[in-house]
């Protein structure tokens, strides 16, 4: 049997039609069906996936990274960054953009202690950064900033330390130091007022991110363990993302060059 001949019997078997007491069907419909139906399920599947995916993303970035950052080499770049930062928000393309300070800390109360990331963000990060607010829930107080030694703290930690809005927490952060040759490690004590208790949704955010002013960050965090960045959001950042973090580089620097 040449191919010709195999190619015609293949199809005639796959798609022929057979008479069934009296009717013709198709020998293909029932397993077409078949496994039509089998992959719904999979489908449906993927696409709550999908969406589940894409919303933890968004809430995430929103919450967290934002969707561009540029690194600042030390505090003596933040008066040129600030500027910059004015200026960007003048832009059509850009929804929030400032300057934060993200270190570690040991923080207290009473007979609890845990270690938090500790982000120093501008007072008015809850005014300017929609995005942060469509995510981040209000439970107590108010995210207020405005007072030096101030502090926002995520509903789990609240409610393992026990804490209300009001009441005082202690920051231990450390400074590097070398001393006669030897390293040795210096600790910075932050007498810290809780002026509000938010939720993210996510217990481990919840429990391990705090915010306090970029101011207090100055002096609670040192540069040498902690990074200052810019923070940029875009209105879509799952478009060109690349495009867009190149076109912010032109707008910080003019002069860059690509390759």
């Amino acid at each position: 049997m040449n191919l010709r001949l195999s190619f015609i019997y293949s199809m005639r078997n796959l798609f022929g039609r057979r008479r069934t007491e009296g009717k013709t069907v198709n020998r293909m419909i029932i397993p077409i069906v078949s496994i039509a139906l089998s992959l719904i399920p999979v489908i449906v599947v993927l696409v709550v996936s999908n969406g589940m995916i894409e919303g933890i993303l968004q809430r995430y970035i929103e919450f967290n990274t934002g969707h561009l950052n540029m690194r600042l080499w030390d505090e003596s770049e933040i008066p040129f960054f600030a500027r910059k930062v004015t200026d960007l928000k003048k832009d059509k393309d850009i929804t929030a953009a400032y300057l934060e300070q993200t270190g570690g800390g040991l923080l207290f109360h009473k007979n609890h202690r845990y270690f938090v990331t500790v982000r120093a963000v501008p007072e008015d990060l809850w005014e300017e950064d929609a995005g942060f607010r469509k995510y981040t829930r209000l439970i107590r107080g108010e995210f207020d900033l405005s007072a030096r030694n101030s502090v926002v703290i995520g509903r789990a930690l609240a409610e393992e330390f026990g804490l209300n809005v009001g009441d005082v927490v202690l920051l231990y952060t450390h400074k590097t130091v070398f001393r006669n040759g030897e390293q040795t490690f210096l600790a910075r004590r932050n007498r810290l007022k809780v002026t509000g208790i938010y939720s993210i949704g996510y217990q481990e955010l919840d429990k391990n991110i705090i915010f306090i002013s970029f101011q207090t960050g100055l002096s609670a965090l040192t540069s040498e363990n902690s990074s200052l960045n810019m923070i940029v959001k875009v209105p879509d950042p799952f478009t060109d993302i690349d495009g867009k973090a190149r076109a912010l580089e032109k707008k910080i620097d003019p002069e860059v060059i690509f390759w």
